[in-house]
């Protein structure tokens, strides 16, 4: 949490991490759209979230040339390539390969998090979805021989 404090008040603001898909979807939506473009054909997103969505799918598709094409038009290009002199020497996309199973995943959710948090989700709710059909087969197992 963060406090700004201004001469009457004081505000409270949460600020809450984003994605590189949703920065620059909300920053440089037309740059954006031009750019996935160049490489396949996307329609004309109608909300940053679509084009969100569109960044994601382009990056999942390209890999490292997606991500190369979007770090040219970031806003905070300059920023990006005073860092990335730093790492030339040891490539910070080479990563751990035995953990990853192709190599576009490491570049799907690019918010530093080696897990996706959308992966974790579905399987819990698959695991939950499936004890609750057994479940309810046992119900009915019982109410069965309970019948009889």
């Amino acid at each position: 949490m963060v406090y700004w404090l201004t001469p009457f008040l004081l505000k409270n603001i949460n600020l809450k991490n984003i994605t590189l898909y949703e920065y620059i979807a909300t920053n440089v939506p037309s740059d954006a759209h031009f750019t996935i473009n160049k490489f396949d054909n996307y329609r004309m997103a109608r909300s940053p979230k679509e084009l969100e969505y569109q960044l994601k799918n382009f990056v999942k598709k390209f890999g490292e040339n997606g991500l190369n094409a979007l770090a040219e038009i970031h806003p905070d290009k300059n920023l990006l390539e005073v860092n990335c002199a730093s790492c030339k020497s040891s490539s910070s996309f080479s990563g751990n390969d035995q953990e990853l199973t192709s190599p576009q995943s490491r570049f799907v959710n690019a918010n530093g998090s080696d897990v996706l948090v959308d992966d974790k989700l579905r399987k819990s709710q698959i695991t939950l979805s499936q004890a609750l059909i057994f479940s309810g087969m046992a119900l009915i197992g019982v109410a069965i021989i309970m019948r009889r």
